[in-house]
């Protein structure tokens, strides 16, 4: 059996950006762990399996001047990168070890690889062989191999997203599919951690490698054990770290309202559904606002804890515009979100990270709530406000976007900036994969102005396709807010080719058959944009004109401007001139794609792998 040690590595990391190119004894952490692998005589070959950003071009270099392989494929979808390097390597067995493992011990891949090719060689049946099923070993020393077969298999039928963003998921978590196997240490050593995840880690690693490291030999796990015997201080250097978990508990300060809309409460769902997915548990934290849509996340399955709602107070937020959309001053509302948080941590399921979406909420607020939770992600729109937060999320388009953002932020702040990380459902995906090329002619148009509407500006672009006279298929939605959807569907609902909707959840269908969608320029534009929707926009909220502008420039869509001074003669104006302008039209569609990203790869995967801490 020709056995391939493929070890995963990038630069990128939220914790310790660039670790696996770090100096360790005079040479790269990366360096260290190939030469370990390559100590271990049952191991064929090696490859290393990187990126296709040019950020991990020192990473395939560095593969190179240590004599392996490399291989370079998608970033997201680590599976398949995992599949192909293994195919063009000849792989049948493959041992899987990353590169944030410099103590990774020789002797324990020895002892693995015999177990698991003695397993076969006696006509046992194995998939897949670890050390961390139920850890006995260290952290940072940690092995996975499994056959080629397996590989393929899960490389063939892994559908969700952690999946293909891991490479074993999918096998341990079917026990039913493959046949699994832990290798255990006969002392357990599992309260050691010996990874690479922080600078505290490193301190550590360079003490032990200090010690123990000569040129040409390889100290084991045993020499390490008698190090930390005989200097017990350098245990504590790193103890305090908290491990990247598997599964969080992530709760959500976000609300809806007449005077916010949907849009914010939308798109969390759209990631906590996700990150249901995966597992992780999901708390939303929601004042109740008049029309603020508890009710659909409790439909989603998801728990919600309400803050009672109270007029507005004096002492709130002066300095941003949106004072009033707490419904509170800043410090009360903090005081009553500390409340639910301590209920939530109490229950012995605490709050790994506490996600906020709310434009009236800055670093003040955020302050507040950094004893109660381990970390903090702000989803923003505004770069107004300074933030304390540990990951930022802003999926609009603008330019300058890290300048703007960065006296806003601590330094330690992962930003993820454009509309490349917007949170869209993973039915968007599957739509834009069978999506047909548009071809610029109008037979559906799509009318949609958000979950409130409180101007009525789908009355308004409904009067305009009425006086058009064309021969349109018109599907008209209407939002869960929407005040004027009972005498809209009253006043037009007879008239041929007008399709009303109420409580969509085959968005990305409707989107995906329209020719042309008129709207606001609110949350949906991304999803507008991710399908190629060509579109009329009015900007209906103060914060959507500098985005509106942007997209306007980037021939994205056709901005009418601040609603209040669009009326119904220019959206049937606008209306005739597309109509006879197939062209233009995809232009539009093929310029709007691009921004979220070329190839249609997974939605908002790097919100998510942030989050993991990856």
């Amino acid at each position: 059996m020709r056995v391939v040690s493929i070890v995963q590595a990038r630069m990128g990391s939220t914790r310790l950006p660039g670790k696996v190119m770090f100096d360790l004894a005079g040479r790269s952490v990366l360096s260290h762990v190939i030469e370990r692998v390559r100590s271990c005589p049952l191991v064929d070959d090696i490859v290393v399996a990187t990126t296709i950003n040019p950020e991990d071009d020192v990473i395939a270099e560095e593969a190179c001047r240590n004599g392996v392989a490399s291989y370079r494929g998608s970033e997201e979808n680590v599976l398949e990168r995992y599949y192909e390097a293994a195919v063009k390597a000849g792989a049948e067995v493959i041992v899987r070890v990353t590169s944030d493992c410099p103590l990774l011990d020789p002797q324990v891949l020895t002892g693995m690889l015999n177990s698991f090719t003695g397993r076969k060689s006696d006509g046992e049946s194995i998939d897949y062989l670890s050390n961390t099923l139920e850890r006995t070993f260290p952290r940072g020393l940690d092995v996975e191999i499994f056959t080629y077969s397996a590989l393929e298999k899960a490389h063939m039928e892994a559908k969700e997203t952690f999946e293909r963003e891991h490479v074993t998921p999918y096998m341990y978590n079917h026990p039913d599919i493959f046949r699994l196997r832990n290798y255990r240490s006969d002392t357990d050593l599992s309260e050691h951690r010996w990874t690479l995840d922080v600078e505290d880690d490193f301190t550590l690693i360079k003490e032990i490698y200090g010690s123990l490291f000569e040129e040409g030999e390889v100290f084991t796990t045993d020499d390490v054990v008698r190090l930390l015997r005989k200097r017990p201080e350098l245990i504590q250097i790193n103890t305090h770290v908290l491990q990247k978990k598997i599964n969080y508990h992530v709760a959500f300060r976000v609300d809806a309202s007449n005077l916010i809309g949907s849009g914010h409460v939308m798109r969390c769902l759209t990631l906590a559904h996700v990150l249901l997915l995966e597992g992780h548990h999901v708390t939303f934290i929601s004042r109740k606002h008049p029309g603020h849509l508890s009710e659909i996340v409790h439909k989603a399955e998801i728990p919600v804890i309400q803050l009672e709602y109270r007029e507005s107070e004096s002492g709130r937020f002066q300095d941003n515009g949106y004072e009033e959309w707490l419904g509170t001053d800043w410090k009360t509302d903090a005081l009553d979100t500390s409340q639910a948080i301590e209920e939530i941590n109490s229950t012995g399921s605490p709050v790994d990270w506490l996600i906020i979406d709310h434009y009236g909420i800055d670093r003040r607020w955020e302050q507040m709530m950094r004893s109660l939770v381990d970390r903090i992600m702000v989803i923003d729109d505004l770069a107004n406000r300074p933030h304390d937060c540990d990951l930022l999320l802003d999926q609009n388009l603008r330019y300058d976007h890290e300048n703007i953002y960065r006296d806003l932020v601590p330094s330690h702040c992962r930003m993820l900036l454009g509309p490349r990380h917007a949170l869209l459902r993973p039915e968007f995906k599957e739509a834009r994969a069978k999506l047909k090329k548009r071809d610029g002619i109008i037979e559906t148009v799509l009318i949609f102005f958000g979950g409130t509407d409180s101007s009525n500006e789908t009355g308004k672009a409904l009067e305009a396709v009425i006086e058009l006279g064309a021969d349109l298929r018109v599907d008209i939605v209407l939002g869960y807010s929407n005040p004027h959807a009972e005498d809209l569907q009253k006043r037009y609902g007879q008239r041929p080719g007008l399709r009303f909707h109420r409580h969509v959840s085959n968005m990305a269908q409707m989107m995906a058959r329209s020719d042309l969608s008129i709207g606001a320029c609110g949350t949906t534009t991304w999803e507008r944009c991710y399908l190629g929707l060509p579109s009329i926009i009015l900007v209906v909220a103060e914060n959507q004109l500098e985005i509106a502008r942007a997209l306007d420039e980037a021939g994205a869509v056709i901005n009418l401007g601040r609603c209040e001074k669009v009326d119904v003669e220019l959206i049937t104006r606008t209306l005739k001139s597309v109509l006879n302008n197939p062209d233009r039209l995809m232009e539009i569609s093929v310029k709007s794609m691009a921004l979220t990203g070329s190839n249609g790869s997974s939605v908002g995967s790097e919100v998510l792998l942030a989050l993991r801490g990856e």
